[in-house]
Order: C-alpha cells, then structure tokens, then sequence
C-alpha cells in the first residue's frame, strides 16, 4: 500500500444546539460590521499521511477524534471537502504555519503509531469555518485575519 494524505473531518451532530441557539462566530461579524454572515460552524481537520486501510481511518476517527454523542466525522479524499448543509456558502481553512509546533498533531501520531494503526508518517491539523451568508470577498478577508486566523502562528 502506498502512502496517500487522507483527510478526517470532525463537526458536530447538530450544530448551534449546545451554544443555545447563539452562534459567538456569528456575533463577533456583526460587531465588526459584517452584518452578511448569517451562520457558521467550525469543523476540526486532520490529515494523515501513511498507508492505511479504510477501516484503520474509521478506526483512528472513532477512537481519538470524534465524541461518538456530539459529533460525526467525514474520511474524504484530501484534495476535496464534505459536502456539508448547501447553505454553507463559503469556506475558510486554518491552519498552523510551517514551523509552528502542531501539539495537537503531535500527540495524535503518538497515539496511532503506539497503538500501530497502519503506517504513519506525519500528521497535521486545522480548522474549516463554513459560513452561510453573501459575504464580500473583502468581508471574508477581514472574517479570515481578525476572527478565524492568528496570523503570528497560523495561514488560511
């Protein structure tokens, strides 16, 4: 078997209802004067790269990925996106610059190679905020670098 990038996503079985119908993303665009954005939810990122069965990936989200009561995961192909709620209009990724210590990451192929899931060569994580609305290319800019991104340690 080849090493490949897969690419797990981590989101939440139903968005929005823990927060009390409040979406904090949503709020913080409106108090920027981005009043567009009509919703956003986060989904966690993990691409993995090695050599594995399909039944190792839904065996790695399982275990240490994904809270089997709140939250659902996707394996897609790591050149594409789950195609979540067509509502979702547009789509801002994050992640830590090269360099920038990825714990996050770090400890999760700590935790495959000791349980020798498959063959592992490197991990990496990151953040996907979908958001509903007719935002701007100018107003996803701003979303991007003053509520989503910390440009000292992380790219979008």
């Amino acid at each position: 078997m080849n090493p490949i990038t897969h690419r797990i996503e981590v989101f939440g079985k139903h968005p929005g209802k823990f927060y009390g119908g409040q979406n904090r993303f949503v709020e913080v665009s409106h108090q920027l004067g981005i009043k567009s954005l009509a919703d956003c939810i986060a989904v966690r990122l993990y691409f993995l790269h090695g050599a594995f069965a399909q039944d190792d990936l839904h065996q790695i989200a399982q275990t240490y990925l994904a809270d089997c009561v709140t939250e659902d995961y996707a394996l897609v192909p790591a050149t594409e996106t789950h195609p979540y709620d067509t509502r979702f209009t547009h789509r801002i990724e994050v992640a830590p610059l090269p360099g920038v210590t990825d714990s996050e990451a770090e400890n999760l192929k700590a935790r495959i190679c000791r349980a020798d899931i498959g063959s592992l060569d490197w991990v990496s994580t990151g953040t996907s905020y979908l958001l509903d609305g007719d935002c701007a290319d100018d107003e996803l800019v701003q979303l991007a670098e003053r509520v989503f991104a910390n440009a000292t340690i992380q790219h979008y």
